[in-house]
């Protein structure tokens, strides 16, 4: 299981990533400074980076240990982040729009609709939480 949990610093509130078993046990902190994240097919993780207000300048991604962490996207106001079933691409709102990157090539598509919290039906289909349009 996958979740997050507010943390007080100096400044507000910042959030850290930890996981623990399905089937009870303990808690293990996997990422500080990270929330809102979203387990890929493989398991590796894609999540917020520094997330402030629900929001991040930096969507990143890591293995499911926490080890490998890379940048997929930065440079905007990035809200959750949900990974495609076949785990090729990622879908995010960007600033209220919704937008995909791809997770090979960090090539990104925007969408001229608004969305803030994108899901995907099936690998083709993306809903969004505007008007339920679906594009």
């Amino acid at each position: 299981m996958l979740f997050h949990l507010p943390r007080k610093q100096s400044g507000g509130v910042t959030w850290d990533l930890w996981t623990a078993p399905l089937a009870g046990g303990k808690a293990t902190l996997l990422r500080r400074d990270a929330g809102f994240a979203a387990y890929a097919p493989d398991g590796s993780i894609v999540f917020l980076h520094h997330p402030f207000q629900f929001v991040s300048k930096q969507i990143w991604m890591m293995n499911e240990d926490g080890s490998n962490a890379r940048l997929l996207v930065k440079g905007g106001t990035f809200s959750w982040p949900s990974v495609s079933p076949d785990g090729t691409r990622v879908a995010y709102g960007n600033d209220g729009n919704a937008e995909i990157v791809d997770i090979a090539t960090h090539d990104v598509t925007p969408f001229d609709v608004l969305g803030e919290a994108p899901a995907w039906d099936g690998n083709n289909t993306l809903i969004v939480d505007d008007e339920n349009h679906s594009i």
